[in-house]
């Protein structure tokens, strides 16, 4: 899928309504503290660490530190705090239940492809 044309991407829904899901690239400066109890809307958050690292504590259960070139999922059902360890930069891809728009699937799986040495497994 190649967007040729800008109506392509500025006609599709997912653009023109206010949602709180799709990609936020965002900065992290050290010290800072995050939780999703702040966040008016509860969405799933998979989170890849660009530059950084986090400790980052789901469910009141043992902290994990995820690095540069790492990711987290968090599901909308847990509660997190994560605090910044190095700063850096993130994406962040939300979204409720099942439903990621085609537009945040085809992003993600180019993104994937050029990371490499990915195991879907986790």
């Amino acid at each position: 899928m190649q967007l040729h044309y800008k109506t392509d991407h500025t006609s599709c829904l997912n653009y023109k309504t206010e949602s709180f899901g799709g990609f936020t690239l965002g900065k992290m400066s050290e010290g800072k503290r995050f939780n999703n109890q702040k966040e008016p809307v509860k969405v799933n958050h998979l989170i890849f660490i660009l530059e950084g690292e986090v400790s980052i504590v789901k469910d009141n259960e043992c902290a994990i530190s995820v690095r540069a070139g790492e990711f987290v999922f968090i599901p909308i059902s847990s509660l997190y705090v994560g605090t910044v360890i190095r700063p850096g930069r993130y994406l962040d891809l939300t979204f409720f239940h099942n439903n990621i728009s085609l537009c945040d699937k085809y992003m993600l799986s180019h993104y994937l492809e050029s990371v490499g040495n990915f195991d879907p497994s986790f």
